[in-house]
């Protein structure tokens, strides 16, 4: 659970949320470029826990938890990242090929290039103030995205909030849905709506919609790495009401560096706050 947040402090107007941003932009862009330069330097453990709920009850049915060994990769044209996952065995040691966990949301790393001037193109920002978010103070920015959304693996699809560290830089928070994502419901739910009715249900599939949260905790040289993704799956069962169909979280342990001066392993996640 995220620590509770400060009141926040927000921009007299328009105008000096404006400057703000622009002001900060340049230093966000090198803190965006800096992730960039470490994306190849470490490896760690992912596990992917699945929860399945009753739309009946709201509560989750069954859980199921799958570990992987986890690392950034070049794609074979060297223009993107690609994640290589392996199945971690009972020794801790990965098995070997290639696995695709096929959730419709980015990589955790990938947020951390949201500042990049590549993303700058099509998504919008704006500066929303500062406040205190998980015992660190922060920037507060939102950010809308002009592309739709399709698979839901690209940054660029998404739009939400993200807290930024003041000072550092670094990411601390996102919180994020699909861009449109109202909109989209909407036009489903019509379409579901008018679909025709068969004696085991509609022939149309009801609206399914997402929410997204990325928390960052772990530190190495100064900066702070994704520990954990939360994303809800839900569906529509009227207009405008949802009920959470599936919740996926993936944490991220025991991270290790190379290409640095020293390596440093992860020590397990402690209930103490970071040192200010």
């Amino acid at each position: 659970m995220s620590p509770p947040m400060s009141e926040r402090g927000e921009p007299e107007s328009d105008e000096e949320a404006a400057s703000r941003l622009a002001e900060l932009m340049p230093a966000l862009q090198k803190a965006s470029e800096r992730y960039e330069r470490y994306a190849l330097r470490f490896t760690s453990d992912e596990t992917l826990r699945t929860a399945r709920y009753d739309p009946r009850s709201g509560e989750a049915r069954s859980e199921k938890a799958k570990r992987y060994a986890y690392l950034l990769v070049f794609d074979e044209d060297r223009l993107r990242y690609s994640v290589l996952r392996q199945t971690l065995g009972k020794d801790d040691l990965p098995t070997g090929g290639n696995q695709e966990v096929n959730l419709p949301t980015p990589d955790a790393y990938a947020w951390t290039f949201l500042f990049s001037p590549r993303n700058q193109r099509i998504i919008h920002f704006r500066y929303l103030g500062r406040e205190i978010k998980d015992y660190r103070l922060a920037h507060v920015i939102e950010f809308i995205s002009a592309a739709p959304f399709v698979e839901g693996r690209d940054i660029r699809e998404w739009s939400g909030t993200v807290w930024i560290e003041d000072r550092t830089f670094n990411f601390i928070r996102i919180e994020a849905s699909p861009s449109f994502q109202d909109n989209r419901l909407a036009g489903q739910w019509r379409v579901y709506s008018e679909s025709m009715q068969l004696p085991w249900g509609k022939t149309k599939p009801r609206p399914r919609g997402y929410e997204l949260a990325v928390e960052c905790n772990y530190t190495r040289d100064d900066m702070l790495f994704p520990t954990r993704v939360d994303l809800r799956d839900f569906v529509w069962v009227g207009r405008g009401r949802e009920v959470t169909d599936n919740h996926f979280v993936l944490e991220y342990t025991d991270y290790r560096f190379f290409q640095t001066d020293v390596e440093e392993r992860q020590s397990q996640p402690g209930s103490a706050p970071p040192e200010q």
